[in-house]
């Protein structure tokens, strides 16, 4: 096993999860307490109160918070991933801007051990999860409870290799701080990068991350690759008639249709080999050697012919093809 030299930073709800325990809760809270959440979206409230005010409202046993958590969807191998991790040299640190209480509680149950930054609280059958700022943290944040980006940069500083994976609004601020390909985004967060034109490693699941840091090829980075050399033959493409159908935000995609999963992995290796060829194609790092690991989603394809010259298009905008908005979305999915 190697030296633990490297540290992922990792938010919980949503990103080890499939849920966020704070929408589990709404679930079961009546139509009204949705508000609190919609007035932290406004700026009207802290994110740390619109959640506390949230947990605290639940009115459940100890059985029914139970089954609160187990909505939550924790992922499937979530240890196995860890263990593949630390045998590469990785810690996991897992900062999180909801409850400690409800994360232990599930970690335990999963077998995991990891250190764990978030807001301490407590559950009374009844009365609700009831969370309390930390205020001895050396990580406090009003905001958030806890400052994610403050526990980067503290593993940062003392010169450990760092990632940082997140989904949500207080992930934003600590994925900058990291280099773009140890920055991994889901849900909220990958729209945000994507909008604010950052390179990231989009991830579909915590386990894809693993194995992006342990070496592997899960993942897609998302980098901004221009090449001047190909703005011409952007155009060419552009009236060539590849692009035939309006999509969203007025760009425009191929005719779609679905294929079989068979006929759908030989055409992806066609495609990403030819991608590969291309010259004014210079992120290597976001086409590594094709691998089509078990449970691969259902992709979408068209005619290889048709998608070519689509990509020839995309490849010389002003993201990679990976990061277009024009690429489908069953496409982004992809596990490289």
């Amino acid at each position: 096993m190697q030296a633990r030299d490297k540290i992922l930073v990792s938010d919980f709800d949503g990103t080890m999860t499939e849920r966020d325990f704070f929408r589990v809760a709404l679930s079961r809270l009546p139509p009204g307490a949705a508000a609190t959440w919609e007035r932290y979206e406004q700026g009207l409230t802290s994110h740390f109160d619109a959640l506390a005010a949230i947990f605290s409202g639940l009115r459940v046993d100890q059985q029914g918070f139970d089954a609160l958590l187990a909505e939550m969807r924790v992922e499937v191998g979530l240890a196995e991933s860890l263990d593949h991790l630390q045998q590469a040299g990785w810690s996991l640190v897992i900062a999180s801007a909801g409850c400690f209480f409800y994360i232990e509680r599930i970690l335990l149950r999963t077998g995991i051990t990891a250190v764990i930054h978030a807001n301490p609280g407590d559950f009374i059958p009844g009365q609700g999860l009831i969370m309390k700022p930390p205020l001895q943290s050396p990580f406090f944040a009003a905001e958030t409870g806890i400052d994610k980006a403050a526990i980067v940069r503290h593993y940062h500083n003392q010169g450990l290799d760092t990632a940082f994976a997140g989904d949500g609004h207080p992930d934003l601020a600590p994925a900058l701080l990291v280099p773009p390909e140890r920055r991994f985004a889901r849900g909220w967060l990958a729209d945000e990068l994507e909008t604010r034109r950052e390179p990231f490693v989009r991830f579909a699941r915590w386990r894809d991350i693993a194995v992006r840091l342990c070496g592997g090829a899960a993942g897609i980075m998302h980098i901004r690759t221009p090449s001047a050399s190909c703005s011409k033959r952007a155009a060419s493409g552009m009236r060539s008639g590849a692009i035939r159908s309006a999509g969203r935000n007025g760009s425009r995609q191929p005719d779609w249709r679905r294929a079989s999963r068979k006929g759908s992995i030989r055409y992806y290796r066609q495609v990403t080999a030819w991608m590969r060829s291309v010259p004014c194609w210079r992120t290597t790092q976001s086409l590594p050697a094709v691998s089509l690991p078990d449970g691969q989603p259902d992709v979408v394809a068209t005619g290889l012919s048709t998608y070519l010259s689509y990509l020839t298009v995309m490849l010389n905008m002003t993201e990679s093809v990976v990061a277009s908005p024009l690429i489908p979305h069953a496409f982004i999915h992809l596990p490289l």
